[in-house]
């Protein structure tokens, strides 16, 4: 979805959730990471819009 996206609820559903959330942006591809290095792969931090039903 982009930023002027209509969120459409479908009829049946009696309400909608929404949260805030932290969102992070990996930079590169990881597997088997250990917590320690996993700082490493993050390239970025942005807010998301959590909505479901």
């Amino acid at each position: 979805m982009g930023p002027n996206d209509e969120i459409v609820k479908p009829k049946f559903v009696k309400q909608l959730d929404y949260e805030a959330e932290l969102a992070l942006i990996v930079g590169k591809k990881a597997k088997n990471v250990s917590v320690s290095e996993a700082k490493h792969y993050i390239f970025g931090y942005t807010i998301l819009n959590d909505v479901s039903a």
